[in-house]
């Protein structure tokens, strides 16, 4: 009964996550604290370099949230002309009026919220904000919701040149 209940869980927990990443077409390339992935349905493809954060704070306090719910990425789009363009998506919509602040060493880049994603401003602050992450060790991800809350997301820079210049030459 254990053997079949363990099989089950295996098999359920396959069933969900597999299909999530094979219904998208997504390939993993690399297994590090940067993942590359490569969306084959786009002719040519889409390649980004995602990360989850190692640790979250909230109003000062570490919390356990799901990593997944917040990814920093870098996309590349080659038929759209978006060569390292800096994000962040979130499992949720930012709140109206949020502040999002991207904190690399001393510098700030202040990113805009649309829906569940945040961008830099134009084209230019997307590459200051690519050279801050590959001199850069550590990025916060700062989020002040409306209500005063503040969440503060550490990403790892470990790896980050190498998956942005891996999904670069993917596409």
């Amino acid at each position: 009964l254990r053997i079949v209940f363990t099989t089950m869980i295996i098999f359920i927990s396959l069933s969900f996550f597999s299909p999530l990443l094979e219904a998208r077409g997504l390939r993993d390339v690399d297994r590090k604290k940067w993942k590359i992935y490569i969306d084959p349905r786009q002719n040519p493809s889409e390649c980004w370099a995602d990360a989850e954060p190692y640790k979250i704070i909230r109003n000062g306090r570490s919390v356990f949230q799901h990593r997944d719910d917040m990814h920093l990425h870098t996309s590349f789009v080659p038929s759209e002309n978006v060569i390292g363009q800096v994000g962040v998506v979130s499992k949720h919509k930012f709140k109206r009026g949020a502040s999002i602040e991207l904190i690399i060493g001393s510098e700030k880049f202040k990113l805009e919220p649309v829906g569940n994603h945040a961008l830099p401003k134009s084209v230019s602050e997307d590459k200051k904000v690519v050279r801050a992450l590959k001199k850069g060790s550590i990025a916060i991800l700062k989020v002040t919701n409306p209500n005063g809350l503040i969440s503060e997301y550490m990403f790892s820079l470990g790896g980050y040149t190498a998956a942005t210049n891996a999904a670069a030459s993917k596409c």
